[in-house]
Parts: C-alpha cells; sequence; structure tokens
C-alpha cells in the first residue's frame, strides 16, 4: 500500500533544505534534539529574537493572518541567519502547492485553508545524540491542540527533504482501520496506555503488525489528518535526517479569545 505521492519539485526541494539549513545553523547539533525536540518553526520566537529584526517592519504586525506578510517574514528571518538564502519564491509556492492539495482533502463544501503550523523536523547523527534524543514515540498531532480545537479538521503535510528509511527515523504510522482495531479511544490521555499496551518501554516507537513503515524519496509527501497515530525511530545515520511539516486547518483556530497559533488563508 502506498501512503505517498511525489509533489514537489527539485527547485522547492533545494529550497526547503537551504531554508531549513540556515534555521538549524543557529543551533548546536546536539542542541537540536536537547533544546528543541528536533523542531523548527521558522518564526518561531527564538528566532525572532535572534534575528533582531527591526521591530518596524510592517511584515511583523500582522505576519500570523497574511499569507504576504508571513512569506516576508520568514525571508527576512533566514536572510539575517544565512546572507546567501535564494528561491524565495519557491519556498512561498510549496506552500501554496500543498495548500491546493489539502483543500481536496477537507469537506467538499468548505474550500477553505489555513496555515497554522510550519515546522522543521531534524534529527541529528546518531554519533551526536546518542541517547535516542531524536526517536519520537506513537502521537497524533491533534493531541496537542486544547480540547476545544481537536474538532476543527486538520492536514499535517509531511514532506521528506531527504530520503527517508527506517535507520534515519522514517515516518511509521498506523492505518485508520488499524486505529478502529487498536482497542483505544482517541483522545489526549490515551498516548501512554497506546504505548504501554502495544510496545515494551524500549520500543514505543517500534514496529508491530498494525504499523505501516513509510520508506519514500525526496519530495514525497504524507499527507495525515490530525487523529492519524504516527511515530518515528531514531535517526542511527551519519547524516541529518531533514522534514518539513506544514500542517492546515479548515478554519482559524482560537482558544480563549485569542489564535492558538497562525490562520495564514491559503
Amino acid at each position: 500500500m502506498q501512503f505517498h505521492c511525489k509533489v514537489l519539485n527539485a527547485s522547492h526541494v533545494d529550497a526547503l533544505r537551504e531554508h531549513c539549513d540556515a534555521l538549524s545553523s543557529s543551533w548546536l547539533p546536539h542542541q537540536l534534539s536537547t533544546v528543541l525536540g528536533c523542531v523548527i518553526e521558522p518564526t518561531s520566537s527564538s528566532l525572532l529574537n535572534g534575528a533582531s529584526l527591526n521591530c518596524s517592519l510592517p511584515c511583523i504586525s500582522n505576519y500570523k493572518t497574511n499569507a504576504d506578510s508571513y512569506h516576508s517574514l520568514k525571508l527576512e528571518i533566514s536572510k539575517k541567519l544565512n546572507q546567501n538564502i535564494q528561491q524565495s519564491d519557491a519556498l512561498k509556492s510549496a506552500v501554496e502547492l500543498l495548500s491546493l492539495y489539502v483543500k481536496q482533502l477537507f469537506p467538499i463544501n468548505k474550500r477553505n485553508c489555513y496555515l497554522f503550523s510550519e515546522q522543521y523536523i531534524v534529527k541529528s547523527p546518531r554519533s551526536i545524540c546518542i541517547d535516542d534524543g531524536t526517536a519520537f514515540d506513537w502521537h497524533f498531532d491533534s493531541q496537542y491542540m486544547p480540547i476545544d480545537c481537536q474538532m476543527t479538521p486538520t492536514v499535517s503535510c509531511w514532506v521528506a527533504l531527504d530520503d527517508m528509511m527506517p535507520e534515519n527515523g522514517t515516518l511509521i504510522i498506523q492505518g485508520y482501520e488499524n486505529q478502529l482495531n487498536s482497542k483505544i479511544n482517541q483522545n489526549p490521555h490515551g498516548v501512554e496506555e497506546f504505548n504501554n499496551l502495544h510496545f515494551t518501554r524500549d520500543r514505543k516507537c517500534g514496529i508491530d503488525s498494525r504499523a505501516e513503515i513509510i520508506v519514500i524519496p525526496t519530495g514525497s509527501v504524507v499527507f495525515m489528518s490530525g487523529y492519524v497515530w504516527h511515530c518515528s525511530p531514531p535517526n542511527r545515520t551519519e547524516k541529518n535526517r531533514r522534514a518539513w511539516m506544514p500542517q492546515f486547518s479548515l478554519e482559524p483556530l482560537f482558544h480563549d479569545g485569542e489564535l492558538l497559533s497562525l490562520a495564514v488563508p491559503m
């Protein structure tokens, strides 16, 4: 069974790799896992502060809800970190292209689509993270949202920026049919129970008969609902393993009257 499709071209991949490497260059390799948990957000507060941007820049005031401002801010930050950043148009078109696919996955009578999160997932080499700190336990993305946001449909686009395989920490998912048979409700309190039911303590991100290992080439995308169980083993190779994951919601996500994160209309 195929769980992915080749969507991005070489220009997209080159631009995303360049952007990812520029953002990760501000951290020591071991900090990617110990401090960031392998996740780098292009407009995170730490990068905003580190880039020392002029606070009067127009893109700062409304980047969470305006597509042009969001992409301008991403570029301003990355240029501060790496003056040689190129292909900014490819960065923007990659997000726009994926949003077209995501719109086809949302209800047919609603073609709204909002970028609510964007992140690079960078797993440092095994030689650096000897404690297997680059493994991700079983989880589903919606579990990290407040309860009042979890009913809004979301789609995560997990994009391979390197060839993905078990050795470098690829994605492992449990298909919907298998989830129905897993004897566990999908709720924020079910993660520990799921791990204990299906895996021994040292194999929480391991494989059993319900798991599907995603072996995919660079540029391929796995589209996942916010309720798809997935995990990934550690990176045991000698190179960084890079993935890009923009996430889209059907509607802007609010919690206690405030935007949960981004709400960039696509």
